[in-house]
């Protein structure tokens, strides 16, 4: 596959020149700064990201770990690295589309593995949840699509693709995240979590989106998709037509299905030229 263009952070990248380069990776705190210091609440930040881009697959992974310190940091990094390795290492064997399922999970049980990896006692390690995959270009388009994107994720971290023909937003990974009130569950997260220190797999979830030149992937950890939300954003269930005096009370299918509505319909209003914005955030938020 030759060398690839390789962004790996909490720092921030920009990719925009080039035939292939063209990829935008930022991570930030919001929580509020410690007085009369730069440092801030929860720092070291726990949010990182590899991607590997080559010129007709990119690899991606973005993952949050849980908690605040030191441990979900490192578990974080550990699992997003190792990830993306077991995909390069294999992904010569793919053969056709339906092979990237098993490299999936064989990467995500990889992750799991180094997070643990020379811990005396494993429940030393952190946690983290994880979302990554892969786009490859198709030799035989499907529906005259070009390209393909398949993806997993354990825990809150989203995907979400832009299509450029359509002009709508679509969440790959609806229903991940239906839990919002309490923060110290995710759904589901990769390190020691229960039994002999397995990982929690309660919300795991294989995902695939055909797509054509110009969509857009977005990977997103809760920290961002949160504030699309409209129970986030101060909106009641009788603002959508729903039944119960607060989100508690509502259906959690008919709750979730308006918010993934609401989420996309509010995304699409941001995109207004995004491209640009990309690179300004990416440049200013250092």
């Amino acid at each position: 596959m030759g060398t690839p263009v390789t962004m790996s952070g909490p720092r921030p990248y920009v990719f925009t020149h080039g035939e292939f380069h063209n990829a935008f990776a930022s991570t930030t705190s919001t929580y509020p700064h410690y007085p009369n210091t730069t440092k801030r609440e929860g720092d070291p930040i726990c949010d990182s990201f590899r991607v590997h881009i080559h010129q007709e697959l990119f690899i991606a992974c973005i993952a949050d770990g849980c908690n605040w310190g030191e441990r979900p940091r490192e578990a974080s990094n550990r699992g997003k690295d190792a990830f993306v390795r077991s995909i390069e290492a294999n992904i010569a064997t793919v053969k056709n589309f339906r092979d990237l399922g098993p490299l999936m999970m064989a990467a995500l049980d990889e992750s799991h593995m180094a997070i643990l990896a020379e811990k005396n006692d494993i429940w030393m390690a952190g946690t983290t949840t994880l979302l990554g995959g892969v786009c490859v270009k198709l030799a035989d388009p499907a529906v005259g699509k070009e390209w393909a994107f398949m993806g997993v994720t354990v825990g809150d971290c989203k995907t979400f693709m832009f299509s450029s023909k359509e002009k709508t937003v679509v969440d790959l990974t609806e229903g991940n995240r239906m839990n919002i009130t309490d923060p110290r569950d995710p759904g589901g997260r990769i390190g020691p979590y229960v039994g002999g220190g397995d990982a929690d797999v309660r919300n795991l979830m294989l995902f695939h989106v055909f797509l054509e030149e110009g969509d857009i992937l977005f990977f997103l950890s809760d920290g961002v998709h949160d504030n699309l939300d409209p129970q986030t954003l101060g909106k009641d269930p009788s603002d959508f037509g729903l039944d119960g005096k607060d989100w508690d009370d509502v259906d959690l299918l008919a709750g979730t299905k308006v918010k993934t509505v609401w989420c996309c319909f509010e995304f699409v209003d941001s995109l207004k030229d995004f491209r640009s914005l990309c690179v300004r955030l990416c440049k200013t938020l250092y």
